[in-house]
């Protein structure tokens, strides 16, 4: 199959998968000479058909890279690119990168998925991001405790990014040793967390203005208000499974959780109605759809969603 689509909201897998694609082709068909990455956000229909139409230069291969395509258009134009889908030329390779998830319907996504030409990749779970981190940890030749990495899941977060630069920080420290929670404690900034906690916190209280100052606050400070919102929806999805469990008169130990989030939030959990967690986990996704569609700018987003949830 010569066309094929990677995407989903774990951008540093779907951007690692990329890069492997460009390199290993690079290495076969003279470099960057063949790779045309079409970024454009209005690309067409007959644009790409042009890119994947060209011969090669001197190489077997040519591949095109389409990027934001099946966002930034409209199913009717993705009916153009089916129009020719099975005509493209064995000597080119067509790949669409999409960065998060594709919520509308896409008959392009279904064709390819249909021929079982996409790659997904969503926010791993939180034993995804466990076994993760023991295998990053393992691949670069240290060691960390289950524990310590479980603590680690729970302080980061799913960014994978940033679990990525917490590990490098944490081998050179260790120089080879054990990492050890002791040593994330040390090492790892946790003041985001933190904040966090407190905001769903203000939340909880109905507390619009403490709420808001925590959120501008930690913009203001340099953090990345989709990261923040990220933050938010890991723990609001923390507060569902612990609710889960005491509806269910259930040991918290079977939510996985680490005792030093079960400690923090588990009081706030019981504060919170289950229904409202559900529907605030709803508005968390939609907030970030209108943000990764343009329809708000990332700050007045972060501030709608707060008001709304507070006043639910």
């Amino acid at each position: 199959m010569p066309a094929y689509l990677i995407y989903g909201e774990n951008t540093y897998s779907s951007i690692q998968k990329l890069q492997e694609i460009k390199n290993r082709f690079s290495g076969r068909n003279l470099g960057e000479v063949n790779i045309v990455d079409l970024k454009d956000e209005n690309v067409s229909a007959e644009q790409i058909k042009q890119a994947v139409f060209l011969v090669p230069f001197l190489a077997p291969k040519r591949l095109a890279i389409v990027r934001a395509f099946l966002k930034k258009n409209s199913s009717k134009e993705e009916e153009k690119v089916l129009q020719f889908l099975n005509q493209i030329p064995p000597f080119s390779i067509l790949l669409f990168y999409e960065q998060g998830e594709i919520e509308r319907k896409s008959p392009l996504l279904e064709k390819l998925k249909e021929l079982k030409a996409v790659f997904h990749y969503p926010l791993p779970s939180q034993e995804g991001l466990l076994r993760w981190i023991m295998k990053e940890v393992s691949r670069q030749g240290g060691r960390i405790e289950e524990g310590a990495a479980r603590f680690l899941t729970e302080v980061v977060g799913p960014d994978l990014w940033r679990l990525s630069l917490e590990i490098n920080k944490l081998l050179s420290y260790k120089e080879g040793g054990m990492i050890r929670q002791e040593d994330i404690e040390a090492m790892v900034k946790t003041e985001l967390q933190s904040h966090v906690f407190s905001l769903i916190d203000a939340i909880a209280e109905r507390n619009a203005k403490r709420a808001l100052r925590l959120v501008n606050e930690l913009v203001y400070q340099g953090e990345n208000e989709n990261y923040l919102l990220s933050m938010i929806a890991y723990q609001f999805r923390n507060l569902l499974l612990i609710k889960e469990a005491l509806l269910n008169h259930q040991a918290l130990k079977v939510t996985g959780l680490h005792p030093y989030v079960l400690k923090k939030i588990t009081p706030l959990a019981k504060s919170f109605n289950f229904d409202f967690l559900k529907a605030g986990h709803r508005k968390i996704v939609q907030t970030d759809l209108k943000i990764k569609t343009g329809l708000l700018k990332p700050l007045l987003a972060l501030e709608l969603l707060i008001t709304e949830l507070i006043y639910e």
